[in-house]
């Protein structure tokens, strides 16, 4: 009796599947590192100049951060329509946050962190100052969204990177 339930059950099964309409979907592999600087070989911190380093650190010091969690900013990833048949008018945006709640402060930080890093866009930026290592010494954490030139723009993996071939 099972053998006959199976192989009813396949041969409507063969019956429904012949009968759908063709699927005209496509699979599309995304390749998120495409349009995007490769910093494994041109990392964006190349001004290696002692003053501008001593001058990011006196400032680093003068900073209080916050416990909180404060408004950096925001990058355009997309302007609308996002995707074909997009009636909501909204760009895709990434917000930035930082523990640097003086704008003014964040503004400096981020000024000194670009003259050492001068490919990077400011307006991409953010900065959290915190103690990594327990040394009581405030340790400066630079984030950046870099948003690809390519046909695919997804900023969650653009500064990872990429692989060597």
């Amino acid at each position: 009796m099972r053998k006959l339930t199976l192989i009813i059950f396949m041969v409507l099964l063969c019956c429904l599947i012949g009968s759908l309409p063709e699927a005209s979907a496509k699979i599309k592999f995304l390749e998120l590192y495409q349009g995007l600087p490769n910093y494994d070989k041109n990392p964006p911190f190349v001004n290696r100049d002692l003053i501008q380093n001593l001058k990011l650190e006196e400032d680093l010091l003068k900073v209080k951060p916050s416990e909180n969690r404060c408004n950096a900013g925001s990058v355009l990833v997309s302007k609308a329509p996002l995707y074909a048949g997009d009636k909501s008018g909204k760009d895709w945006r990434v917000d930035l946050s930082t523990n640097i709640c003086d704008k003014n402060e964040l503004s400096n930080i981020k000024t000194l962190i670009g003259k050492l890093a001068p490919s990077l866009v400011l307006d991409n930026m953010t900065a959290w100052i915190t103690n990594l290592d327990g040394d009581r010494e405030s340790d400066l954490i630079v984030g950046y969204i870099d948003i690809s030139n390519g046909e695919v723009k997804y900023p969650y993996f653009s500064t990872m990177p990429r692989s060597q071939t």
